[in-house]
């Protein structure tokens, strides 16, 4: 329809140490098509490509398994948990905290 999806962000957290951390958000009505794995994947190659950045950092609710379903398809690894980190719906959220590192990545990459 040539209507957006959802959103990605992308925040260069230190160019001097190679830090990101990028943040998703897809229509409902657009759920289980692939589209956010599909935009991740590109993202992070492109960043891992032509950046010097090594590491990526991404969150999401303890609750949201399908935003975690999405991060570990890329290959995020999951590192821990971030103890009530957002408000949401005027409740404080536990999230998990995710890492990915570009020598993983780009390995995984390899033919």
């Amino acid at each position: 329809t040539g209507s957006p999806v959802g959103w990605m962000t992308l925040e260069i957290i230190s160019q001097r140490h190679g830090l990101a951390r990028l943040g998703y958000s897809i229509d409902p009505d657009r759920w289980d098509c692939g589209f956010a794995t599909s935009a991740l994947h590109t993202l992070i190659r492109n960043l891992f490509t032509n950046s010097k950045i090594v590491r990526v950092e991404a969150d999401c609710s303890v609750d949201n398994s399908p935003s975690r379903r999405v991060l570990e398809k890329c290959g995020f690894i999951l590192v821990g948990i971030k103890h009530k980190y957002l408000l949401i719906k005027d409740t404080r959220v536990d999230h998990y905290n995710y890492e990915l590192l570009r020598d993983e990545f780009m390995n995984d990459q390899s033919p």
